[in-house]
């Protein structure tokens, strides 16, 4: 039972108050309980109340959804003493929070909000309301009760999660160690739809570039300094973690390995978190000072990980290391890198790659031993000089074809320019592209996908010569840049401007499927598409069924 008085500003006492039984509600259409008053079409003419509308209706496309209905109450019958009003509402469809305002001409409007933690189906109720004498109504006014039906159609599919055969967890930064954001299936738009939307209090941050990684049905969102565990079937909340608490607040982006969660710092601090309960099982604290936090997450293979610190014993030194750590969060070995190295490093079968700034200026890729971290070769680049105080290059991305491919600079207030470079890992360039390149390029099928501004587009390139083999616009009503990751599949390219989410079918060029909302983009092995909102829309995260 809920309950919920107010008082309503009128000259005469006047209260409203919700009474509603059936808790937050089921899944599917709401069965009627025995004390449910069935709604009758139009309304009664001996009513004391009528409404504008006289039915609240809504359709939702996600679960999780919440939204307010308004309608306008006209008193039809003469009050000669203290009014009380009391509102039913069995089923739990709304909340018991009814704010009203008296209009000008005497009527009233009143505002319900649909329930967020209504279920899939369509849910259907009547709210009755009783004039009554006293507070207790025990008595009331002729032409009590009046009655409201109110309909809420939740349309996302909730149907168990089956995962795809052949397909990985997205576990780290651009989904794998290769970084290539590639996903091996085909898919059909026809059978997206959207499965749940979750509202969570958090704060932007900038700094933070892929938002979601997961692990069979859970997901784990990364912002705000908080660790938030989520059940991808329904969106529900797990647990939530501070690592970045007291005087850990160094750590960056977690990656996923062996039902764990890693966490590593600039400084050679390293977290272990248990993925089911958030148990920190390891922390390796060194000094407490370190400048920043990782962009990326970590990469973990062969029970080391991967990943880049410049601070020692809390002194800055002002050479960047690639530090490989045992899962105990102890330190195997390092190797220092070059002064400008804010990314991750890549790795495959045989060895570990790293793209960084030079002392000297311009860049260079680095192929190191997985074992030792011992250089077996380094190949600067030929795209120019970076210059300003943070070049940050992009991280490497591992092709198809012994080639690693990289945006050579991000620092766009110094370089508005930088080139796409690709690299084969055994003779150094292949070749240079330069243009306006944002976010880090993705790969599948022999075809590089990349992001660039002026104009803002999606740019292909043949992966082997560098060829450009076609590009794609946005609509003119969404001029806004492309923001956050891409995604590539068989047959698909997923991306998000700062207003729209887009699916390109691969084979036309052209937008197969879209949706309002924009944000960082992961897909789940289970076949489900997260969206981690931007900073307009800090707070929600959207889950969409591909199949």
């Amino acid at each position: 039972m809920h309950f919920k008085a107010m008082t309503l500003p009128v000259a005469l006492v006047l209260a409203l108050s919700l009474a509603s039984c059936g808790g937050g509600g089921g899944g599917g259409s709401s069965s009627t309980p025995s004390n449910q008053v069935t709604p009758v079409p139009g309304q009664d003419p001996n009513a004391a109340l009528s409404f504008s509308p006289s039915t609240l209706s809504v359709d939702l496309p996600f679960s999780g959804d919440s939204t307010t209905l308004s309608t306008v109450a006209t008193l039809k019958t003469a009050i000669t003493g203290a009014l009380y009003i009391l509102v039913t509402e069995p089923n739990g469809i709304i909340e018991p929070n009814i704010p009203a305002l008296k209009n000008a001409d005497g009527t009233y409007r009143a505002t319900v909000t649909t329930r967020a933690s209504l279920k899939p189906g369509n849910h259907t109720g009547t709210i009755k309301i009783q004039l009554c004498k006293d507070d207790k109504c025990a008595s009331e006014y002729p032409g009590s009760p009046a009655y409201l039906p109110i309909s809420v159609n939740i349309a996302g599919k909730q149907e168990p999660l089956v995962p795809w055969n052949g397909v990985a967890d997205w576990t780290t930064t651009q989904g794998n160690n290769a970084h290539n954001g590639y996903v091996p299936v085909t898919l059909d738009p026809k059978q997206f739809s959207p499965r749940w939307r979750l509202n969570k209090s958090y704060q932007y941050d900038y700094r933070v570039y892929d938002k979601i990684i997961t692990s069979g049905n859970s997901a784990v969102l990364y912002q705000d300094k908080t660790l938030t565990s989520i059940n991808i079937d329904d969106g529900s909340l797990r647990w939530t973690a501070l690592p970045n608490s007291g005087s850990y607040s160094f750590f960056g982006l977690p990656a996923i390995a062996d039902n764990k969660l890693y966490l590593t710092s600039r400084n050679t601090s390293v977290l272990v978190y248990n993925l089911v309960d958030s148990q920190r099982l390891i922390e390796t604290k060194q000094a407490n000072y370190a400048y920043g936090t990782p962009q990326y997450a970590p990469v973990i293979d062969d029970n080391l990980i991967y990943s880049v610190a410049d601070y020692l014993n809390g002194v800055p030194d002002y050479t960047s290391y690639l530090y490989g750590y045992n899962k105990n969060g102890g330190i195997q070995w390092k190797t220092p890198i070059n002064k400008y190295f804010y990314g991750t490093p890549a790795v495959d079968r045989a060895n570990v790659y790293v793209y960084a700034g030079l002392d000297t200026g311009g860049s260079a890729l680095s192929v190191l031993s997985k074992k030792y971290g011992a250089v077996l070769r380094k190949f600067p680049d030929t795209a120019g000089t970076i210059t300003g105080s943070f070049p940050a290059p992009g991280i490497p991305v591992l092709g198809s074809m012994n080639d690693v491919i990289v945006i050579n600079s991000r620092d766009f207030q110094n370089n508005p320019q930088n080139a796409l470079v690709s690299f084969d890992i055994d003779n150094g360039v292949n070749w240079v592209r330069r243009g306006q390149f944002v976010q880090d390029p993705v790969v599948g099928g022999g075809v590089i996908y990349v992001a660039s501004v002026g104009p803002h587009q999606i740019t292909a390139y043949d992966e082997k010569t560098g060829n450009t083999l076609w590009s794609w616009q946005p609509p003119k009503d969404d001029t806004t840049a492309v923001f956050g990751n891409l995604i590539v599949t068989n047959n698909m390219l997923f991306l998000s401007t700062e207003k729209r989410i887009y699916g390109l079918d691969l084979a036309s060029r052209s937008t197969a499927w879209t949706y309002d909302a924009a944000g960082y983009l992961t897909i789940a092995a289970n076949g489900t598409l997260l969206v981690a909102g931007t900073a307009a829309n800090a707070g929600t995260l959207l889950a969409f069924n591909l199949k």
